[in-house]
């Protein structure tokens, strides 16, 4: 039965995981709706720009009606954006924790681990309580429009200062069709919509197993890492490591995009099976199964399959090849792996976070110090 537990844990994961991209594409298109809108009447506001005005507001100065015209317009974007954000999102994410808390309820119920599931209400306030990377997840939506609206007028001002034309300096925060406006200042605000779209979904989720493992007697609990080239050092770390439930333990997610969950431990429990992927990086990265083409899958040489679930990443990661862990390593600490013989968990701190090289190198001088200078 606990391999069910894993597999059903598993495969909702994935489908979180397509949830997220609904959310984000959302909140993606009505931004880039209202990007355009905005360039196109900023590029104008520009043209009509004295050299007096230009030096004023490159200098952060709003001296004339003009200046406030364009001052106003990034506002107006800026809060469109952010109540669009919030807008999408924080139903979305009450929906989920709702649904979290069911389904993880109905997951233990059918493994024979019954009880009075929390109520919804409760789970919610703590999961908008409890820090992510020491933000709420209230906090970390505000953020983002705050620092759109920072690069946004410092594309402004600094394409003002060096003498751009208004059309250059719209491109700057829109981007270029040619590159399909990734070149754009917009783009970052892109990608961390995505970053915090998923990273929340995983708060949210983490959030609600917790609460409804601990409501329903459930005592220990089994970090589990995804197998596969995307996995980070700090996660490969705490890959398998049981935690008691109702006591202070690392909670998913780990970091920013973060898949990680925990899975129920009982005495002897192996977990059954659990999946592994193993590729090689496309155009530089490692890609999840849907986002390659089927060449690159086979040019990536994928490797899928199973293996037990009591296997930790670090056992697994020993019988990859070494063009895989020269990969995920990285020439200097692939070194070090093979021929130092330093175990994974070397190269993270005690709290989990991953050493650089230079901080490594500076530990072991440390240890050495003390075993050997007496």
């Amino acid at each position: 039965m606990s391999e069910k537990i894993l597999d059903a844990l598993v495969r909702h994961g994935a489908n979180l995981h397509r949830l997220s991209s609904g959310v984000i594409n959302d909140v993606i298109e009505q931004l880039d709706r209202s990007a355009a809108e905005m360039v196109s009447e900023l590029r104008g506001r520009l043209e009509s720009l004295t050299p007096a005005e230009a030096s004023a507001f490159a200098a952060g100065r709003i001296t004339t009606s003009r200046l406030r015209g364009i001052d106003n317009l990034i506002k107006d974007f800026i809060d469109t954006f952010g109540a669009n954000l919030n807008d999408v999102f924080m139903p979305a994410a009450k929906e989920l924790i709702e649904n979290e808390v069911g389904y993880t309820a109905d997951v233990l119920a059918r493994a024979g681990i019954e009880g009075d599931a929390p109520q919804v209400s409760g789970v919610w306030s703590a999961a908008l309580a409890t820090p992510v990377a020491g933000s709420t997840i209230r906090e970390m939506l505000d953020e983002t429009p705050r620092t759109l609206d920072k690069r946004v007028r410092s594309a402004i001002r600094q394409g003002l200062a060096d003498g751009q034309s208004a059309s250059d300096i719209a491109t700057a925060i829109r981007g270029t069709a040619a590159l399909r406006r990734k070149d754009g200042v917009v783009q970052s605000t892109r990608n961390a919509v995505d970053r915090d779209v998923r990273t929340a979904r995983t708060h949210l989720a983490s959030q609600a197993n917790a609460e409804v493992y601990q409501a329903l007697g459930v005592r220990k609990v089994a970090w589990t890492s995804t197998l596969d080239g995307r996995t980070c050092k700090t996660c490969a770390n705490l890959d398998g490591k049981v935690f008691e439930v109702g006591k202070p333990h690392p909670q998913p997610p780990a970091h920013p995009n973060c898949r990680c969950f925990y899975r129920p431990q009982t005495p002897g429990d192996d977990g059954g099976e659990r999946p592994y992927v193993k590729a090689r990086k496309i155009k530089g990265e490692f890609r999840s199964i849907g986002r390659m083409t089927k060449r690159q899958r086979r040019e990536a040489a994928l490797e899928v399959g199973q293996v037990s679930a009591s296997t930790k990443f670090p056992e697994w990661f020993a019988r990859q090849d070494r063009a895989f862990q020269l990969d995920w390593l990285g020439p200097k600490r692939y070194e070090l792996y093979r021929k130092g013989g330093y175990s994974l968990d070397r190269f993270v701190d005690p709290r989990g976070a991953e050493l650089t090289i230079d901080q490594l190198r500076q530990k072991d001088r440390e240890t050495f110090d003390r075993l050997f200078s007496a």
